[in-house]
Parts: C-alpha cells; sequence; structure tokens
C-alpha cells in the first residue's frame, strides 16, 4: 500500500528541483571557460557590451554563476528550515546535535570521497609546480572552513577545489539558522523578526564588504549569508501568511517571471552585490511562498520543473562537486586538444564521477539517513551512541545459545 502525495507537494517538489537543475548547468558553464577561449570571449562580450546580441546572450549566461548559487542558497535553506520547524512539533521536539549530525552527513558523504579521490590522483599525477598546497586545501574543504582559507592562503589554495566555498558558507549559515530556531522555538514570531533583521544587516554588510575587498564579498559569510536567510525567513514566516493563499500563485508568477531579467541584471559582481542581488532574494523568496502557498500550475512544471530539469536538480550535489575537478583535470593534460573535444572530455569525465559517487556513497548515505537505525536518534545522540555501544559489545543471542542449540 502506498500514501498518496498531494499534488501541490508533488508539484512543489519537482518546481524546487528544476530551479537547482537550471543552477546547476548554469554553474557549470560558469567555468568551463577555463578549458574554452570561445567561452570566455563570450564572457568579455557581455561584460564591456560588444559583439552580437546573440554572442552577449550568450555571455550572461555563462556568467550567471553568482545568480546559480542565489538559487541554491534559497531554495535550500527555505527546506532545510521547514524540516526544522516540523520537528519544532514532533513530540521529541527539535534535536539540535541530531539535526547538526544528519545535515553534515547529507553532505560529507559525497564531498569527502571526493576529496578521497582527489587526493589519491594528486599522488599519482605529476606534480604541478605552482606552489598550491593539496593537504592544506583538502583539511579546509573537509572542515567547511574552505572560504576562510581560500582568502588567507590564495597562493596555497588549490583552485580545483574552488568551487566548495559554497558547501563551506552552506553548512556555516545553517549552523546560525539552526541556533537560533533553536534559542526561539517557543517564540515563533520572535523567530521571523530576528531573520528578518539579520537579513537587512547581511545587506548592509555585504555592500560594505564588496566596497571594502570585492574578491573578499565572494567568499565571506557575512557577505553570501543573506541568500540563505532570505530562504529560512520565508520558511519561519508561511504559518502567518497561510490566510493570503490566495495570493500564491501570482506570487510565484511574478517571482519567475523575475528571474529571466534578474540573470542579465546580476552579471557582474558589482551589480550582483548591489541592489540587483537584492532584488533576487526577494524573487526567490516570492517563488519558495508562492509555491508553498498555492500548487503550481501545470505549464509552470512544464517548463521549470520538467523531467530532465528536475533529475538533473536532485543530483545538483554530485554535479556541483566533480565538475571543476574535472575541468582543472582536462585543462592540465590537453592543452594541444580541440576545445569542443576538452569541453566534452570535461563533461564526460563530470558525468562518470557523478555515477560512480552517487552509486557507491550517495544511495548509502540516503538508506542510512531513512533507516531505522537512525530513527532510533530521534532519542538523543547520547542514548542512540550508548545503543549502538551496547549493540556492539554484547554477545548476538546467536552465539549465547548452546552448540547443539545452534547446529539444529
Amino acid at each position: 500500500m502506498t500514501i498518496a502525495v498531494p499534488a501541490q507537494s508533488t508539484r512543489r517538489i519537482s518546481l524546487f528541483d528544476g530551479l537547482r537543475g537550471i543552477a546547476v548547468v548554469l554553474v557549470v558553464l560558469s567555468h568551463l571557460w577555463r578549458i574554452s577561449p570561445w567561452m570566455l570571449q563570450r564572457m568579455f562580450d557581455a561584460r564591456d557590451g560588444t559583439g552580437s546580441t546573440g554572442s552577449q546572450f550568450l555571455g550572461y549566461l555563462f556568467s550567471a554563476g553568482n545568480y546559480a548559487v542565489s538559487i541554491f542558497f534559497v531554495i535550500g535553506a527555505f527546506l532545510a528550515t521547514r524540516a526544522m520547524l516540523r520537528q519544532l512539533a514532533a513530540p521529541t521536539g527539535l534535536l539540535p546535535g541530531v539535526t547538526l549530525v544528519r545535515r553534515f552527513t547529507r553532505l560529507s558523504g559525497q564531498l569527502y570521497f571526493l576529496l578521497l579521490a582527489f587526493v589519491v590522483w594528486t599522488a599519482i599525477e605529476k606534480p604541478v609546480d605552482d606552489g598550491r598546497s593539496t593537504t592544506g586545501s583538502v583539511i579546509s574543504a573537509a572542515t567547511y572552513t574552505w572560504n576562510f582559507y581560500i582568502h588567507d592562503q590564495m597562493e596555497a589554495a588549490r583552485g580545483d577545489l574552488g568551487h566548495l566555498w559554497y558547501l563551506s558558507v552552506d553548512f556555516q549559515m545553517f549552523l546560525v539558522v539552526l541556533l537560533l530556531v533553536w534559542l526561539l522555538r517557543r517564540r515563533p514570531q520572535w523567530l521571523v523578526i530576528a531573520l528578518g533583521a539579520l537579513w537587512v544587516a547581511l545587506l548592509f554588510w555585504r555592500a560594505q564588504t564588496y566596497d571594502f575587498d570585492p574578491f573578499w564579498a565572494l567568499l565571506r559569510t557575512g557577505a553570501r549569508g543573506d541568500a540563505p536567510v532570505a530562504g529560512a525567513l520565508a520558511a519561519a514566516a508561511m504559518p502567518y501568511l497561510r490566510s493570503h493563499a490566495h495570493w500564491g500563485r501570482p506570487a510565484l508568477l511574478v517571482g519567475l517571471g523575475s528571474l529571466v531579467p534578474l540573470l542579465f541584471w546580476t552579471e557582474g559582481s558589482e551589480a550582483y552585490f548591489g541592489l540587483p542581488g537584492v532584488s533576487l532574494d526577494v524573487a526567490l523568496v516570492l517563488v519558495v511562498v508562492g509555491a508553498t502557498l498555492a500548487t503550481p500550475p501545470r505549464w509552470v512544471i512544464a517548463l521549470v520543473g520538467s523531467r530532465p530539469l528536475a533529475f538533473l536538480g536532485r543530483h545538483s550535489l554530485s554535479l556541483y562537486l566533480w565538475h571543476l575537478p574535472m575541468i582543472f583535470l582536462v585543462s592540465r593534460h590537453t592543452e594541444d586538444w580541440r576545445e569542443p573535444v576538452r569541453v566534452a572530455l570535461a563533461l564526460f569525465l563530470t558525468l562518470v564521477c557523478v555515477l560512480v559517487s552517487e552509486l557507491l556513497v550517495e544511495r548509502r548515505v540516503q538508506r542510512f539517513l531513512d533507516s531505522p537505525r537512525w530513527r532510533e536518534t530521534d532519542q538523543g545522540l547520547l542514548r542512540f551512541a550508548v545503543r549502538t555501544l551496547d549493540r556492539r559489545l554484547s554477545p548476538s543471542e546467536d552465539a549465547q545459545k548452546p552448540e547443539s542449540d545452534r547446529s539444529r
């Protein structure tokens, strides 16, 4: 017997997955310039306003990495915060330690597999004599402090792990939101106020950071934290927006419609850290709130949440993790190859690594987090650890039986 899933939930999930699918495609495109001078020229055309209209249009698509990351931040924080708030209503309440360990496990499974493969390959490959430190880069990425390491040790940081700053900022902001939700668990109104105030403060902070150090603004948690806080704020405000469900569909359509011009308006760091970037936060909040208040129209799902895009969105973590190391790998070993072949090879290697990572790691992580064993953490991590230790130390029932009984 299967439990029917409401159409609204199914369509909302498809929409969110589709948006993340679009985002991961844009992220990959934004890094392919390393092996494609043609794509790099299109990016210059968009920035400088040169070349044909078509060339500039492609340049905007190839420069939309920051735009795409905001999509990941808002949707991810919205879903994570909604899950925390549901746990508050559960009999056991919100257990911060369990929630933190679950998030860490969810992210670290594939991340650590990537880092292990990276270390092994670096040991096999010819040393790259550019002063970069594999050890420091891997340790900081594994401890989710990579964004600070890049800024402080830019000459030593491995460029092929550069994209992992996103996971560091995401995890750091998850800790902030988790702390606020737990501290204000009995004051839901104050949670909305606190997240709203934090969002406004972060908007001012990121503008100040960009004026002081544009490069640091790209990596600093406070300068990137507005998007995840916007998603968390949307989730915290949902109980107070239920009475306005009739505005759900208009909000969704306005938000989705705004995402199209914002892709072009946020081109360049100056625009992204200015008013266009703030507008992107607002548009994404309208999307997640609108899709939660009202069932997304079928034509929207067909356009944005189609099966191919939703599939990419469901596997966006794997694609995000593996694409840049493969691009760097190809760039080091195929300098005299034709450009289309280099791009095709990088994409092919990325897909192969994603497939291996999904089969060997991601499925096991998901199976563990969905298992009855993990549900034992509902009583707290300490009890779970004690039970696990007791289960391992205690002899099994079969071992306690006499040999004559076991042989029957």
